[in-house]
């Protein structure tokens, strides 16, 4: 079976773009997809279409996936990890948490993912933290003698339309 994987390596703490990638990552997903839903009890077609959907940013098609495999085979940690940072990915912060805990539940978990995992729930509990302040400040300075002044000329372009100004609105 093909579960020694890491859809993200690391820690990819970035929100999702909306889906995309070459239009070969998109054929191999759809490819990916058809293989999957001809054998819908085999984990490893289930695993290839995850891994192709994050690749064109189908996070929502890998959860569902991936959920998938876990009906199937219930004690599969790593998918839970994953599965934890895909919704950490969207925003889901408890949904991820619980997906987490999980993982960490398990004894089958190796040392290097229950790392990971324990960075992933370190970002969530940073995320929910309640003293942190976001802002944005904008500023701006125009200066102006005359700020009714007129074209020297009467011509003016009003929309897409040609005007003539007369004396009085030019003084």
């Amino acid at each position: 079976m093909l579960l020694a994987f890491c859809l993200m390596p690391g820690v990819a703490l970035a929100q999702p773009a909306p889906p995309s990638g070459t239009a070969e990552q998109q054929q191999r997903c759809r490819a990916a997809f058809s293989a999957m839903m001809a054998e819908p009890a085999n984990l490893d077609t289930a695993f290839a279409f995850a891994s192709a959907a994050i690749q064109v940013g189908d996070f929502e098609g890998a959860i569902s996936a991936l959920e998938r495999m876990l009906i199937i085979d219930p004690n599969l940690p790593r998918v839970r990890l994953e599965l934890g940072i895909l919704f950490y990915r969207l925003g889901s912060f408890e949904v991820a948490r619980t997906y987490l805990s999980a993982a960490l539940a398990s004894t089958e978990m190796p040392a290097d993912l229950r790392q990971r995992t324990e960075r992933v729930l370190a970002a969530i509990d940073k995320e929910r933290a309640p003293g942190k302040l976001t802002g944005r400040v904008m500023a701006g300075v125009r200066f102006q003698t005359n700020a009714n002044a007129a074209p020297s000329r009467g011509e003016v372009r009003v929309g897409c339309f040609d005007a003539l100004l007369t004396g009085q609105s030019q003084a």
